[in-house]
C-alpha cells in the first residue's frame, strides 16, 4: 500500500529498491529511507520499478550476464552500515534468488531472472506476502585488465559475505 501511493503521489520520483521495499520496518528503528537515482517507473503500473541499464545499446555478444555464485552489494562498500541498503542473492543458470535490506530491521525476499543486463524480480512483502514487480539494472565492471566483473546499478560490491547475510539468504531460501 505504501508503495502504491508512493508512486501515486509522484510518478516522476526515483527511490532506492529498498527503499521502497523497507519503509515499513525503517519506520520502526525511526530512521528514513535514503534516494537514490537507480529505481525508476517502467509502466504506468504503480509498483513497478526499474533501474536504467548500463550498456544496453551494447551488442548482445557483449552484454554481460551474472556468474552463477553468491553475491553482495550495498550503498556503501562496508558492510553492516545502519541506514544503508544491501542486496544479497544467488545466481545460478540465470536465476537468482535473495533479499533486501537494511541492518537492524526487516528484509524482503525475492526471486527472479538475471539476462539482458538487468535482474527481473518478483518482490515478496515480509507482511502479507503479496508481491511486486521489480528491474534493476547490471552494470559491467572492468576493473582488472582481463577481469571482467557485473555490478548491480546503484550499489557497490561488498567481497566478505557475513553470517548474517547468509542467514538472511537461507530463509529466503526457504520461502
Amino acid at each position: 500500500m505504501l508503495i502504491k501511493n508512493l508512486f501515486n503521489s509522484s510518478l516522476q520520483s526515483q527511490v532506492s529498491l529498498a527503499g521502497l521495499l523497507l519503509s515499513v520496518g525503517i519506520a520502526t528503528i525511526s530512521a528514513t529511507p535514503t534516494l537514490a537515482s537507480s529505481v525508476k517507473p517502467v509502466s504506468s503500473s504503480p509498483t513497478v520499478a526499474t533501474a536504467t541499464i548500463s550498456g544496453a545499446d551494447r551488442p548482445a555478444a557483449t552484454q554481460k550476464q551474472l556468474r552463477d555464485g553468491t553475491y553482495l552489494f550495498g550503498q556503501t562498500s562496508k558492510p553492516n552500515q545502519v541506514g544503508q541498503e544491501y542486496v544479497v542473492f544467488e545466481a545460478r543458470g540465470g536465476k537468482v534468488r535473495g533479499a533486501v535490506y537494511m541492518p537492524s530491521s526487516e528484509f524482503s525476499c525475492f526471486y527472479g531472472t538475471a539476462k539482458n543486463n538487468q535482474m527481473d524480480l518478483v518482490v515478496v512483502d515480509p507482511y502479507d506476502q503479496s508481491t511486486s514487480s521489480y528491474a534493476i539494472g547490471l552494470e559491467r565492471n572492468s576493473l582488472v585488465a582481463g577481469q571482467n566483473s557485473v555490478g548491480l546499478q546503484g550499489y557497490q560490491p561488498i567481497s566478505r559475505i557475513t553470517a548474517n547475510d547468509k542467514r538472511i539468504l537461507n530463509a529466503c531460501g526457504n520461502k
